[in-house]
């Protein structure tokens, strides 16, 4: 949706002027996160909530929610240290994961047969897409669930949206020089 988008939302909903939620917005007092679950609750609840209950609700979801969307099973890697992880892994994949995230949501459940589908000697790592804006710039990421297949150092191939493992073993395969 973009800051653009969720501070029209934040004005509709709270009846603050959009630059007001701007200025939230920027100065982290308000997050994506926070309004996403705020219409969560809104599109679940059975009765109308107080404003101020509605918004603690939102603000314990996000609290408990997992910290990073990245499965447990993946070693996650952040624009600190992503370059020192391909340069110690010139073959690599790197997935990016992002919340509230179907597709994505829909490939963790298959994460153990995708990971049995990476040949020996590459190495695998996961981003939160919503946190890695110099992951994202430098090799143009913009989608989410994206796998990103390093050889040699190099990006050769990005897939993008919900893949089954079989189609990524094929990608595997064909990137890596490895069989299917």
């Amino acid at each position: 949706m973009g800051d653009d988008g969720v501070a029209d939302t934040v004005a509709d909903l709270f009846g603050v002027e959009k630059e007001a939620a701007l200025d939230l917005l920027e100065r982290g007092e308000v997050t994506s996160e926070d309004v996403v679950a705020y219409l969560a609750i809104q599109s679940f609840a059975d009765e109308s909530l107080e404003t101020a209950e509605h918004a603690m609700m939102a603000e314990l979801l996000v609290r408990l929610g997992p910290d990073t969307p990245v499965p447990a099973d993946v070693e996650e890697v952040d624009d600190d240290s992503y370059r020192a992880f391909l340069d110690d892994n010139p073959h690599a994949v790197l997935t990016v994961w992002k919340h509230d995230c179907d597709p994505c949501e829909a490939m963790k459940g298959d994460v153990a047969a995708i990971l049995e589908l990476v040949p020996d000697g590459v190495a695998v790592a996961g981003v939160d897409g919503e946190n890695v804006p110099e992951f994202r710039a430098a090799f143009d990421v913009d989608a989410a669930p994206a796998v990103l297949c390093f050889r040699d150092g190099t990006l050769e191939a990005v897939a993008t949206g919900r893949k089954r493992p079989g189609e990524l073993g094929a990608l595997f395969a064909d990137v890596y020089d490895a069989p299917a």
